[in-house]
């Protein structure tokens, strides 16, 4: 009668022919007191201290100890207001800036445990994190639109020229006939050809 009866059914494979383990995820963790160090637990109990300004693992407490009780040992007697953070959505420690408070930290030089710095001296732990980040950005962005980096108009020519070709082998692959996709090209073609001419306007 067509009708495939479930209870006789069976697996081909009772084990799997290939496992792939996959990594560590983070499931917890707190915000040290200083503002600049997390703790976190991951899915195997180990307990990790990251430095969020060099945005690094510090160090590898050990596994199956109280998380609670790890960033209560390193607490200090010091008040640093939030300036960022934390997500562990994705499995990862994600540090998170907004513009209503990552320039809200100022500590002092002592406090800050930062090569040459000096105790007399005031830094803001959000400022450090972007100046870090951006720092080569400048030198990269420069380099980037020198007229060494700049395409030519020859390579632009054959990019549109290749993914003129990408369209016709997908459009046939999909069953769409030949006419359809010359009328589709050719307006695809004109509106590329204008970006093309603005681009070589840039290029200079």
């Amino acid at each position: 009668d067509g009708v495939t009866d479930v209870d006789s059914a069976f697996p081909c494979y009772k084990k799997p022919l290939v496992s792939v383990p996959g990594g560590t995820s983070v499931v917890d963790y707190r915000i040290l007191s200083n503002k600049r160090e997390v703790v976190t637990k991951d899915t195997e109990g180990k307990i990790v201290l990251w430095d969020v300004l060099h945005a690094c693992a510090k160090e590898e407490l050990g596994a199956d100890l109280d998380l609670d009780q790890e960033a209560e040992r390193r607490k200090e007697k010091l008040f640093v207001p939030n300036w960022f953070s934390v997500e562990i959505k994705t499995g990862i420690l994600t540090i998170k800036l907004s513009e209503n408070d990552c320039f809200g930290a100022w500590v002092m030089g002592s406090h800050a445990n930062i090569d040459q710095a000096t105790g007399d001296i005031k830094l803001n732990l959000g400022a450090l994190m972007l100046k870090a980040l951006f720092e080569c950005w400048t030198k990269a962005r420069s380099n980037s639109r020198s007229s060494e980096n700049m395409p030519t108009s020859s390579d632009l020519i054959v990019l549109l020229t290749d993914l003129k070709s990408e369209w016709f082998a997908l459009g046939k692959g999909l069953g769409v006939p030949e006419q359809e996709l010359e009328k589709v090209s050719h307006e695809r073609e004109g509106r590329a050809q204008e970006c093309l001419e603005e681009m070589l306007k840039v290029c200079g």
